[in-house]
């Protein structure tokens, strides 16, 4: 059996976006997701050898689709897990920051900065409740593999950390809402 493709130009282009979006499948989406995509995109080569261009472009369009939507969504399963990550050590030294300013007279370190260790673990949940309220907003790709989307959120978390330490030394200094404070 030997077909004799007559639309060449319409074939190679229809081979070569099918070939473009199975390079765009994450290689960490899962077993199913994979085969999906990919049969897909065989459907749609299948209508190409047919000549039935028409449908190859629907097939295409719709395996794009989802790819990018599964894509997005294995991307914002990761930029959550991970700023979740970052922040939970960061809450539990506050944590444990805070209960010893309540429950000791004397520390170490000194109340000072136990209150602003306390500030940096305020700073990163909010970081993360910024991260979790976006999420829906962002616009990342799974493509860029998990170590883009650990850097990413780490640094959304560290930022919070800092804006905290630095709100709380400006607080601790009188720097900032020192009438709020003065009044108390």
């Amino acid at each position: 059996f030997k077909k004799i493709i007559r639309d060449v130009p319409h074939f190679n282009h229809a081979m070569n976006q099918a070939s473009l979006l199975e390079t765009s499948i994450s290689a960490d989406a899962p077993p199913g997701v994979r085969i999906f995509c990919k049969r897909l995109i065989g459907e749609a080569m299948a209508c190409a050898i047919e000549e039935d261009f028409e449908n190859t472009r629907t097939m295409l369009e719709s395996a794009g689709a989802f790819i990018l939507a599964r894509s997005r969504e294995t991307s914002r399963i990761w930029y959550l897990t991970y700023s979740a990550m970052v922040t939970a050590p960061v809450l539990c030294v506050g944590l444990i920051a805070w209960i010893y300013i309540h429950t000791r007279t004397e520390t170490i370190l000194g109340e000072q900065f136990l209150w602003l260790v306390v500030c940096g673990a305020a700073g990163a949940v909010g970081a993360l409740l910024s991260v979790i309220s976006r999420s829906g907003a962002l616009a990342f790709d799974a493509i860029a593999g998990r170590k883009l989307h650990f850097v990413e959120s780490s640094s959304r978390i560290a930022t919070g950390v800092i804006s905290g330490v630095i709100a709380g030394f400006a607080i601790k200094s009188g720097i900032a809402l020192k009438q709020v404070f003065d009044s108390n």
